[in-house]
């Protein structure tokens, strides 16, 4: 949606996503943010009551965390505010036991991913 060079930004009530290689954005107000968290929390209890229903997940464990910074500099201004550029890489596994007849085995997921974002600590919002 925000394409590889996208970004969020978050002003006053709203938020958006900005895609700056298509030169387009999505603007969502407070309300309709609200809407979508209230929409993903009911779908995630639909989930667990199914996930109950076949005999429950099995505990979860993180193991291994590293948080390794990447960048942490002086960023462009952008819409007029000073930023800060930060990037960095998490990395961790989480293991699931796995309950019912296949008790004793784990299910093993590796999650390595570097994160990219601009922040500002301007206070004064120009809508």
């Amino acid at each position: 949606m925000m394409g590889e060079s996208g970004y969020l930004l978050l002003r006053g009530n709203s938020m958006y996503m900005v895609n700056p290689s298509a030169r387009t954005y999505i603007r969502m107000d407070q309300a309709e943010l609200m809407a979508m968290m209230d929409q993903a929390k009911q779908a995630k209890k639909q989930q667990d009551e199914a996930m109950a229903a076949q005999g429950g997940g099995g505990a979860k464990t993180l193991k291994d965390f590293q948080f390794e910074p990447l960048t942490d500099e002086a960023g462009p201004t952008m819409l007029g505010f000073p930023t800060r550029h930060y990037k960095y890489r998490l990395k961790y596994k989480i293991s699931e036991s796995i309950p019912g007849q296949m008790a004793g085995m784990t299910m093993d997921q590796t999650v390595d991913r570097t994160e990219e974002f601009w922040s500002t600590t301007e206070q004064v919002i120009r809508e």
